[in-house]
Order: structure tokens, then sequence, then C-alpha cells
């Protein structure tokens, strides 16, 4: 069955007037993504001040964030101390209210070795528009750990709007904006503000997948218009790029 994408593309393109009607054999698969050629960094806080320092083991920390844009979080960084090596789970929780509950939408799990950096994990989220979030990390061992400045931190897609922090590892599956933080906890997000649309399939050599997707669009208040499609393929199958006014 192919995935729920018309809400994903009505929040990403022209505004109130876009209908997606997509059609996918079983195996297919039509999905939202970020373009991985268009990935920005976002560090949280912006240029560092004063920053304080803590140390514990079993922690999850994070930020909460409004989203204001569609885009996909593609890897988050955390800044850790470690004496000794540690596990360490990128987090992103998602809600339909600032203060309500959160639930665990994905998850990267690693192992850090001893060091004073930066330490990254894959997530590749598409964040959507009007929704708000938690990204955070967790880790089991010893570590220090940073805040900086205070909320909101500006983004690429929205703004921050508070920080969290529990005791306990692994981390749960949900979790409560109620009481954010005033802190501000320094991590890094790879963010792709541009969204495109991919079709592709999960099926071994030699079987075969079908996808389609028709755009129907309600130009009454745009004059003039021009609409510009664009494409890249990989494999057998590929079509020219297309565009129109």
């Amino acid at each position: 069955m192919a995935p729920p994408i018309r809400e994903d593309f009505d929040k990403a393109t022209l505004p109130n007037n876009i209908l997606w009607v997509y059609n996918s054999s079983p195996e297919g698969r039509i999905e939202l993504r970020g373009d991985t050629d268009t990935v920005i960094t976002e560090n949280i806080p912006g240029p560092l001040f004063n920053p304080s320092h803590y140390t514990g083991s079993n922690r999850m920390r994070g930020n909460f964030f409004q989203c204001d844009q569609t885009v996909e979080l593609t890897r988050q960084g955390f800044y850790l101390g470690r004496s000794q090596s540690t596990s360490v789970q990128f987090l992103v929780y998602e809600s339909s209210t600032a203060n309500g509950t959160y639930s665990l939408i994905s998850s990267n799990t690693v192992t850090a070795s001893i060091g004073t950096n930066y330490v990254y994990g894959t997530l590749n989220t598409v964040l959507k528009e009007g929704k708000y979030y938690l990204i955070g990390a967790a880790w089991n061992n010893s570590a220090r750990y940073s805040t900086s400045g205070s909320h909101p931190q500006q983004t690429a897609f929205g703004q921050s709007i508070g920080g969290y922090a529990i005791s306990g590892y692994p981390a749960a599956g949900s979790a409560s904006g109620a009481s954010p933080s005033s802190l501000t906890y320094v991590q890094e997000l790879d963010i792709a503000t541009n969204m495109v649309m991919r079709m592709d399939d999960n099926l071994s050599a030699g079987q075969t997948a079908t996808n389609s997707v028709v755009m129907v669009v309600d130009i009454e208040d745009y004059d003039p218009l021009t609409l510009s499609f664009k494409h890249r393929a990989s494999g057998r199958n590929s079509m020219p790029a297309t565009a129109f006014s």
C-alpha cells in the first residue's frame, strides 16, 4: 500500500490549492524527502557564549522546536566530553501541540569513544510544518554536556521553544512538553530545506514496482503562473525534465 503523502505535500508546496493523486504497487514507495544536495548545518545555539558544563550518566538532553517549514532532518550532532566510551541515542519526538505529549518517531544509536567533540547520529526524518519536535540525545556512561544562550533560537525551519532534561537510559517512547527548561543544549542539526518527491521500491533485482503521481493545481489566484519541474533518476527508468507555463 502506498504511504499517505497528500498531507505532507500540501505543506511543502503552494498553499491550500494542491491535490496529489497517487498510486503505487504494494512494493512501491512514494515519499516526501529532503534534497541532500541542499543540506545546511544549524548550530544550536548560534555562536557560543559563556557555555556552562554539566556531567552525568544515564541522561537525556535536547531542545523543543516549533516547525514552520517542512524540511528533512538528516543528522544530529550533540557535544559531549567522554572519559570513557558510551552509547549515545539520537532521538526525534513529534507532537501536535507545544506543551503536549511528544511521541518518538526516529532514533539512531552509536558508540562514542573517548574524546570531547560532537557525536553524530543519522536520522533522515521529515519535520512537518505546523508540528512540534523534541530533538535530543541520551547516553548511558558519564559524559560532560553543555548549555549556552536562551530560547528562542531561530532556525531555517522555525525556532526553539525550550530545553528538555530527564534522567534515564535508554530513552522512553514518549516525552512531555509541559514544563520546558529555559536552558539551550548545545547541538548541531543538518537540515535539507528543499523538499522533493521520491519514487522507488524495495524490490530485489529483476522485479518490478510501479508508482505514479498526478498533481492537480487550482491556479485561479495566480496570474501569471510558471510551474517548473526537475528530476534526477538512477537505475534503468528515466524521463526528460519538464517545464511549462
